[in-house]
C-alpha cells in the first residue's frame, strides 16, 4: 500500500490509496484526531488474516463497499470526501466508480420486544463465539456486507452483541444468518447452543 501522490517507483509493485485532494485536511472526525479513511482503514486492517501485507485488492472492495453504502444511506459524513485507487495491474477508480453489490433492502421480519431481544442477546453471550470482540470479529467477518458494516460498534460486549442482533433484524433472513454463522464456530458449547436453540424455538425463529 502506498499513499504518497507521487509517480510509481520503477520495479517495485505498488498500490495506491489516497482519500483526500491536493491540499485537503483529512483529519475530518476531529473528536477521534483521525480521518473517516484512517479509521476505516484500521478497522479493516484489524479485520484481515495476520499474514503481510493484506490481500489489497480485497481490502480495496470493502473499503470501496463500505463508504459506498454510508453514502447511500445518508451518512457522506462518515466517508472521506475523496477516495481514489490504482490496483497492481495499474487499473484506477474513484468511490463514484465503484459498483456495489445489489443490497438487500431492509426490511424487519422477526419483530422481538425488547425483553425477546435480551434473552437472546444474553444466550448468544454464553456461547465463546461470541463471549469476546475477538471471537466475535470471526462471525462478523463472515456475514454479508449490508450486515457487517452497519453494525455500530462498543467494548461493552452485551451492547456490541445488541447492535449485532438489532443489524441483523433490519434485514431479511438476517438474524438466521448470525445464528448459522454462529453454529460453525459454536465448538463444544453444546449446553449454552442448546439453552440458544430452546429460546429461538419460544422465539419461532426458524434456522435452516
Amino acid at each position: 500500500m502506498y499513499c504518497h501522490p507521487e509517480p510509481p517507483v520503477d520495479g517495485v509493485e505498488q498500490f495506491f490509496m489516497l482519500a483526500a485532494s491536493p491540499g485537503e485536511l483529512a483529519a475530518n472526525l476531529l473528536h477521534e484526531k483521525t480521518g473517516a479513511f484512517s479509521k476505516a482503514l484500521m478497522e479493516e486492517l484489524e479485520k484481515q488474516e495476520a499474514s503481510w501485507p493484506p490481500e489489497m485488492s480485497r481490502l480495496n472492495s470493502q473499503l470501496m463497499e463500505r463508504f459506498t453504502m454510508l453514502r447511500d444511506s445518508g451518512k457522506a459524513g462518515q466517508t472521506p470526501s475523496h477516495f481514489w485507487y490504482r490496483e497492481w495491474n495499474g487499473s484506477e477508480g474513484t468511490i463514484g466508480s465503484f459498483k456495489r453489490h445489489s443490497p438487500a433492502k431492509a426490511v424487519a421480519q422477526i419483530p422481538l420486544s425488547n425483553e425477546d431481544r435480551d434473552e437472546l442477546v444474553l444466550a448468544l453471550l454464553e456461547l465463546e463465539a461470541m463471549a469476546s470482540r475477538e471471537e466475535r470479529e470471526n462471525v462478523i467477518k463472515d456475514l454479508r456486507q449490508e450486515i457487517k458494516f452497519n453494525i455500530p460498534y462498543s467494548n461493552k460486549d452485551r451492547f456490541h452483541v445488541d447492535n449485532l442482533v438489532k443489524t441483523a433484524l433490519n434485514y431479511p433472513g438476517g438474524l438466521q444468518e448470525v445464528i448459522r454463522v454462529v453454529n460453525r464456530f459454536k465448538g463444544a458449547d453444546e449446553i449454552a447452543w442448546q439453552k440458544l436453540k430452546v429460546i429461538l424455538d419460544k422465539l419461532n425463529i426458524v434456522i435452516d
